[in-house]
């Protein structure tokens, strides 16, 4: 979706612009069509100052309502050309200007915004579009219109209302900071806003007032302050009629446009151009003090793409906040597949012991094993060479846990071995012991379900070192990746049931009819979608259900079952042969999964048709 972002119309100023209002606008909103592709949601929000107030109490009765009266036709001269192409919302908020005038204010806005009343736009309010949260803030509380003002307690008790991790926007009318040496007009006590900023996960702040465009990054998690130049600029010197179109995807600004309106090129056609577009440079790095907090912005920004290229996932917290912030976001979670459900935390443990366990086809510990020569060569976890590393030499940068070589790479292309994406994690000391980094680096994550283990795995180590006396306070820890992806119900290596069946026990199921045994492992194969193509199981069961059919005394299977079976086996050959030559989740392996899952499914149905 887009926000076109306008602010400072000052209709009825006596300082005039060099063309008509609504030629300006008129011209504007041609850049809106060339710029913004049809079918799009709009929102426009207008940051304040409708009309000029400017020695009001000189003004004869009734001018405040004959301004708003003329801003109305200029609203709905842009509501008319937009409406046809594109589905368009206008939202509005008190400018300095507009709030010596609340009842005017309030008449010319609910014409454009039904729901508009006295109280959301005095004391603030929010409201939801295409999943994105974004709250309208009066900072001209109390009437203040000589600067800005904020009533931070109301503007919490919004916030409050809003899910945490869900994407936010601020709206309101005055910057935070001054822009010049006699400033005055900023928004008092703007700490507290940035606290509040930080605290609630915004990550855009729109803003008018300042009559130019000013942008900047504010705290750790960089939200994004953007400011718009006056619409109608009134012949000021070296300030030009200005508005931005924002492009959004979830909580990214995507780009971020800023037009200005050159009067002298009226002649060409040209007088709006764009002079600054701002691209997404962090879509790669997602940094904070809370793991949910990441992995909601990760999942966030993978919800406009397959993929995404060189990702680092920064985390920086006291060592207990980061387990508690862990506990809290996964303790009640399971990772389901059939009937089985498995912990986070467990699976973690899993795979990191050293003994890969029956039901995974392979683990971490595996690799990670050492000989303890200390211990009369017994395996141990590598966590025991870190530990020795790190009490020996806190700073080491040999501290390392690998999984594989190139002798590994080479026999996983001859199919010999299985490659996991974990390459490597790394522990350090700070030079005062006080913090632990850990760097995980993977060749592809997958963020769905695998992240969650592998955000385990490191606190299941740190856990392995505070037990043998290495201490730390704080944690630093960074997961960067070749590749990241989101599969859907990932399986996350875990054998099938059925695959992980011996072949006679399997054939045993099947030559006494259990065809509800059967269905239920059928039912768990397709529950959760695996990188490895393993038929291992489904092989045998077809193949032991035609031995059952030939002999009279045994169980006698559905023809049609054991057709659909052998179906599925081509489709599955057909996958395996995807997955062989590239690693991204493509649309030709979605259909696939898609014609197995179906397949499968009828299977089920024609074994379930013998036995009513």
């Amino acid at each position: 979706m887009y926000i076109v972002q306008i602010a400072d119309l000052h209709i009825g100023s006596e300082t005039k612009c060099l063309e008509k209002e609504n030629i300006i606008l008129s011209r504007g909103i041609e850049q809106i069509k060339q710029n913004i592709p049809k079918d799009q949601k709009v929102l426009i929000c207008a940051c304040g100052d409708i009309i000029d107030s400017k020695n009001s109490s000189k003004w004869k009765k009734g001018t405040a309502k004959e301004r708003y009266d003329e801003a109305a036709e200029l609203f709905r001269l842009a509501s008319n050309e937009l409406k046809d192409d594109y589905e368009v919302k206008f939202q509005f908020c008190l400018g300095n200007h507009d709030v010596t005038h609340i009842s005017e204010f309030l008449n010319f806005a609910q014409e454009f915004d039904l729901e508009a009343t006295k109280e959301k736009i005095e004391d603030g309010y929010y409201m939801e579009w295409d999943g994105i949260y974004y709250i309208f803030l009066n900072s001209c509380n109390g009437g203040q219109y000589e600067y800005g003002r904020i009533d931070y307690a109301k503007m919490e008790q919004l916030l409050k209302g809003i899910p945490i991790n869900e994407p936010k926007i601020i709206v309101l009318h005055h910057t935070i900071i001054s822009m010049y040496e006699k400033d005055q007009s900023s928004i008092r006590d703007s700490a507290h806003l940035l606290n509040l900023i930080e605290k609630y996960n915004v990550f855009g702040v729109l803003h008018g007032h300042i009559h130019g465009r000013e942008r900047f990054l504010i705290g750790h998690k960089k939200c994004r302050m953007i400011g718009a130049g006056a619409l109608f600029s009134r012949n000021y010197p070296n300030v030009n009629s200005q508005f931005n179109i924002i492009e959004l995807e979830q909580s990214i600004l995507r780009d971020i446009s800023t037009f200005v309106y050159m009067a002298d090129d009226r002649i060409s056609g040209e007088s709006w151009r764009k002079i600054n577009s701002e691209k997404e440079n962090d879509e790669n790095y997602f940094c904070g003090d809370s793991f949910q907090d990441i992995y909601q912005n990760l999942l966030s920004r993978l919800a406009s793409r397959p993929t995404i290229n060189n990702v680092v996932l920064q985390l920086n917290s006291s060592y207990d906040e980061f387990k508690n912030d862990l506990e809290t976001f996964l303790q009640d979670e399971k990772l389901v597949i059939g009937k089985r459900r498995f912990s986070y935390f467990d699976l973690a443990e899993q795979w990191e012991n050293i003994k890969v366990p029956e039901h995974l086809y392979f683990n971490h510990g595996m690799y990670f094993k050492v000989r303890d020569e200390e211990n009369d060569g017994a395996e141990v976890h590598g966590i025991q060479f870190v530990i020795r590393q790190l009490k020996s030499k806190p700073t080491s940068n040999k501290a390392v846990l690998t999984t594989y070589g190139m002798d590994t790479v080479t026999k996983m292309l001859k199919g010999e071995e299985y490659l996991p994406s974990l390459l490597s994690i790394q522990f350090s000391k700070s030079s005062d012991g006080d913090t632990i980094y850990v760097h995980m680096y993977l060749r592809a994550l997958e963020v769905g379900r695998f992240l969650k283990i592998n955000i385990c795995e490191i606190e299941w180590l740190l856990e392995q070192l505070r037990q043998e006396n290495v201490l730390f306070k704080r944690v630093d820890i960074a997961i960067s990746a070749f590749r990241v992806q989101k599969r859907e119900k990932f399986n996350c290596f875990i054998k099938a049931e059925i695959d992980n069946m011996d072949d006679i026990d399997l054939a045993s199921y099947v030559n006494a009819g259990d065809v509800s045994m059967i269905c239920q492992m059928l039912e768990e194969k397709i529950d959760a979608s695996e990188t490895i193509t393993n038929v291992k199981g489904l092989e045998a069961l077809c193949k032991a259900m035609k031995k059952s059919n030939e002999r009279p005394n045994l169980y006698q299977y559905n023809l049609t079952a054991i057709k659909k079976l052998d179906s599925v086996l081509d489709v599955y050959a057909k996958l395996d042969a995807i997955h062989k030559r590239g690693s991204i989740n493509t649309e030709e392996e979605k259909s696939n999964e898609i014609e197995i899952r179906a397949g499968i499914n009828g299977v089920i149905a024609e074994l379930k048709k013998v036995g009513d």
